[in-house]
């Protein structure tokens, strides 16, 4: 059973890598990719994947 902390830290990192995520996407689309395996992985490190 995860605290109620880590579900806080959970759901802002997540809502923090969407808006990274949308930046880099009006940024550059040749690396939506590159970005969203990125985002995987530090979801993954993180335990919500």
């Amino acid at each position: 059973m995860r605290s109620l902390q880590e579900k806080i830290f959970t759901s802002q990192f997540i809502a923090v890598s969407a808006r990274v995520f949308l930046v880099l996407t009006i940024k550059k689309d040749t690396s939506i990719h590159e970005t969203n395996t990125s985002i995987n992985r530090a979801l993954f490190r993180f335990g919500v994947v």
